[in-house]
């Protein structure tokens, strides 16, 4: 796949793509975008920021009624934006915690998320995330019809996260 950037002097980035200013500008100057003829269609040229911060994960876990449950799921979504500070994050829980998955999936798309991955927080694939999950992300793509909702696999299916668990069990006294 080739890739392709904007020159500076606003010369086209790559064949058949034609930069050209945006009918709406500001007082800062000219929003650009890039038609591809072959698409027929035009989209804001954004930076690669921007297109990271496109990505919304929401961090799914069972819930609880004790509010001090929560504090681990906080750590772990701070830790991960750490990681991708563009990225978009929430946490979502099942049952007697909010947000919900749609709530939150409500929240991502504000703040300018077209794709959601949902991250079940959950170390097998149990009733949850076999039923329950599914209908959640199948309830946001009815509400979000053009938002990418994908779900990956429960975190006890990666090797990395066992492994961690390992160590921690078998840590020095």
């Amino acid at each position: 796949t080739r890739r392709c950037r904007v020159r500076a002097s606003g010369g086209a980035p790559c064949p058949n793509t034609f930069i050209a200013p945006a009918p709406e500008s500001n007082s800062f100057g000219k929003r650009w975008t890039a038609w591809n003829p072959a698409t027929r269609r035009s989209s804001p040229l954004r930076s690669s920021a921007e297109r990271a911060a496109m990505k919304g994960i929401l961090l799914l876990a069972h819930g609880s009624r004790g509010p001090a449950w929560r504090a681990p799921f906080e750590r772990l979504r701070e830790k991960v934006l750490a990681r991708q500070p563009a990225a978009l994050g929430e946490n979502v829980y099942l049952e007697h915690t909010e947000p919900t998955a749609a709530v939150a999936a409500i929240r991502l798309v504000d703040r300018g998320a077209t794709a959601i991955e949902i991250i079940p927080l959950f170390l097998g694939p149990g009733w949850h995330v076999r039923s329950d999950l599914p209908r959640l992300a199948d309830e946001i793509r009815s509400a979000h019809p053009s938002l990418i909702v994908s779900i990956a696999a429960p975190i006890g299916d990666a090797d990395a996260v066992l492994d961690a668990i390992a160590g921690y069990c078998l840590r020095p006294e």
